[in-house]
């Protein structure tokens, strides 16, 4: 599934599957959506994706156990408050 948009732009929706993820290169953003439940084969496939275009990869999730790669791979200052981010005043 993928949308395009009018300035080239393109939003892809790829398998969550190692074995069929890869291909894809020049990646400029790449968002990992429930990264806590990712394999680690799968985040290793889909890491070269951003070598060639320096690419941002960005993981969102909730929380899934100790070995987890959104909890191995961020450091705990890498937190977003959810407050800071939406803007709401304490």
């Amino acid at each position: 599934m993928s949308l395009e948009f009018p300035n080239g732009a393109r939003i892809i929706g790829l398998p969550g599957s190692e074995a069929t993820i890869r291909g894809f290169s020049a990646v400029s953003l790449l968002l990992v959506d429930e990264a806590a439940r990712v394999s680690d084969d799968l985040y290793k496939a889909i890491r070269p994706m951003l070598a060639v275009s320096a690419g941002e990869l960005w993981l969102m999730s909730t929380p899934f156990g100790k070995g987890s790669v959104a909890k191995t791979t961020l450091p705990a200052t890498a937190l977003i408050n959810q407050r800071d981010f939406f803007g709401c005043k304490s």
